[in-house]
């Protein structure tokens, strides 16, 4: 697990640095990304810039001002009919997983993948059947932001 990883990575440090001392190992994992969901689309770098045709947030950096991405409704949905993913769960990879696994963007996705079950449900549909115009509206009706104008690549 996350230890012999650690373990395994001090090693390749202290053939470096023999002076290099393991003082503590943590008692929780320490991965920041894990596993998460194969969706129908992934947010990637290839989206910087462009608006994706199933936007349904943004999801901006934490660590760089500006670099905004449009969040694809297909990253939070996979092959399973009724699988809704949120948080560091959805379908990423690259810079955009490292700024999806964020507080504020795990919120949003949590109420995007809520809103979109509840659609699913009212029209006993599929996850990836909730139309699109619907599920916007409902999280217009929320608050959220779907301007394309804020998004900002690389």
């Amino acid at each position: 697990g996350s230890r012999a990883m650690l373990r395994q990575r001090f090693e390749t440090i202290r053939d470096e640095h023999p002076e290099a001392r393991l003082v503590n190992v943590p008692t929780m994992p320490t991965f920041r990304m894990t596993r998460r969901l194969a969706g129908a689309v992934t947010l990637s770098e290839r989206g910087a810039g462009v608006a994706p045709e199933d936007m349904v947030g943004l999801c901006p950096s934490w660590r760089k001002a500006g670099i905004v991405y449009g969040l694809p409704y297909g990253a939070l949905y996979g092959k399973a009919d009724n699988l809704l993913a949120a948080g560091r769960c959805i379908s990423a990879e690259g810079r955009p997983l490292d700024m999806a696994r964020a507080i504020p963007v795990c919120a949003l996705t949590g109420e995007i993948a809520g809103t979109a079950a509840a659609l699913a449900l009212g029209d006993q549909c599929p996850v990836a059947d909730v139309p699109l115009a619907a599920l916007r509206n409902e999280l217009l009706a929320q608050g959220s932001i779907l301007d394309a104008s804020y998004i900002v690549g690389r």
